[in-house]
């Protein structure tokens, strides 16, 4: 091959590699490699965002969920003597579920650990579901109140005034026509309870009264019969009263001898008897 024809080669050879602008370069018939420059990046490629990706969602709260746990902790101790044992035990149940997976969810907004992480996880549907809970505890918790009023009203109470009765009664209505509890049941159960507590205080109140009254009247009864035993015994006491006998009538003589001039004197005659 003639030395001009391999330059021809190689001419060819570079003008093929701009062409088809390979990166890694052309190996020409003598074994050299040409190389191509990198491209330079392009300035209207997007910027990469600094910001940190997100690896947890934040569980939303439902609004309801911490008015709710105050709510269930008050019922449960206001409740105590008015509802069962195991209604109350139910709702205290629920109630602290219910405040520790509040507790969680926030902990976990505030950068702490996951609450997906939490035994067993927490998130926005099992806090609506530990709502559901403790709305439906709250329900039994209220029949128990209901009942103990009812009883309270028709067979405890029949001395307390009349109007509290009333009142009670028709709270009592209002609750027994709820089919099932809401967010402010817990209130309307507690102001029953306060309502049932005054009507047994009225109760009481009448019962002492009442009590108070017989006792007055017996000690007036007592005051009495004593002021007349005294009036009667009073007559004998003291000094024995002076006897006044009738005058009497003694037959005595009517002339006798003076003692003086020794003659004798005698007296007329003594005023009948």
């Amino acid at each position: 091959m003639t030395r001009t024809t391999v330059a021809r080669l190689t001419e060819l050879s570079a003008a093929m590699c701009v062409l088809g602008l390979l990166v890694s370069g052309c190996a020409g018939p003598g074994g050299g490699a040409a190389t191509v420059a990198a491209r330079p990046a392009s300035a209207s490629a997007a910027p990469v965002s600094s910001s940190p990706v997100p690896i947890e969602e934040v569980v939303a709260i439902h609004p309801l969920a911490e008015p709710l746990v105050q709510a269930g902790h008050l019922l449960v101790a206001g409740s105590e003597g008015f509802a069962g044992v195991d209604a109350r035990t139910a709702l205290d149940m629920a109630t602290q579920k219910l405040e520790a997976d509040v507790q969680t969810a926030q902990l976990s907004a505030a950068g702490g650990p996951a609450a997906s992480q939490a035994t067993p996880p927490v998130t926005s549907a099992s806090i609506s579901a530990d709502i559901a809970s403790l709305i439906t505890a709250v329900h039994a918790v209220r029949l128990g109140v209901v009942e103990t009023a009812v009883r309270v009203v028709n067979s405890e109470t029949p001395d307390a005034d009349q109007a509290m009765r009333d009142e009670l009664y028709t709270a009592i209505v209002a609750q027994q026509a709820q089919a099932s509890a809401t967010d402010d049941t817990p209130r309307q159960t507690l102001e029953l309870v306060a309502k049932v507590r005054a009507t047994q205080d009225a109760q009481a109140a009448a019962l002492a009264a009442a009590a108070a009254a017989a006792a007055a009247a017996a000690a007036e009864a007592a005051r009495q019969a004593a002021g007349s035993s005294g009036s009667s015994s009073s007559g004998s006491s003291g000094a024995p009263s002076a006897h006044v006998f009738p005058p009497m009538c003694l037959p005595l003589p009517r002339c006798f001898t003076s003692g003086l001039t020794g003659e004798e004197v005698c007296t007329p005659d003594p005023p009948p008897c």
